[in-house]
């Protein structure tokens, strides 16, 4: 092979990804954090765990675009979920689905309000937590209702 020759090259950045996913997960493991409350866990717990999870959806997101690419079949853009209905993979569809619903409501960070009380040194919901109107979408509903 000659230093002229072409050959395509199509990216694939996603799996780049696993390895810091891994990182974080270790990391988030060593933390002494704590039992979390009903409201609410560690600050720091917190952060590590919406960061493996928007990764998370990153690589998901790439490895089903390269999927539909290597296929040829599914061509069209879609979304994971549906990539992986068109493979045939409904199970794995709906817990992927799931996925995404966490990371819109982090990207979008969906803010919720409740009236919370504390009993023996404890944070407690007094009463269920509501979405304040104008975040979630019908994925999100379909997901969580």
């Amino acid at each position: 092979m000659s230093t002229t020759d072409q050959h395509d090259y199509v990216s694939a950045v996603f799996m780049h990804l696993l390895q810091p996913i891994a990182d974080l997960c270790d990391r988030m493991l060593q933390l002494s954090s704590g039992e979390p409350n009903e409201v609410q866990t560690s600050p720091l717990e917190n952060g590590y765990a919406i960061s493996v999870i928007a990764l998370a959806a990153f690589l998901l997101e790439g490895a089903c675009g390269r999927a539909r690419y290597i296929s040829a079949s599914h061509p069209k853009r879609s979304t994971p979920a549906s990539t992986l209905r068109d493979f045939g993979a409904k199970t794995l569809a709906e817990k992927i689905e799931e996925i995404f619903v966490v990371r819109d409501a982090i990207a979008h960070a969906h803010l919720w309000k409740a009236k919370i009380l504390w009993t023996q040194n404890d944070l407690r919901f007094a009463e269920p937590p509501a979405r304040v109107p104008g975040y979630g979408d019908t994925k999100f509903d379909k997901v969580v209702a």
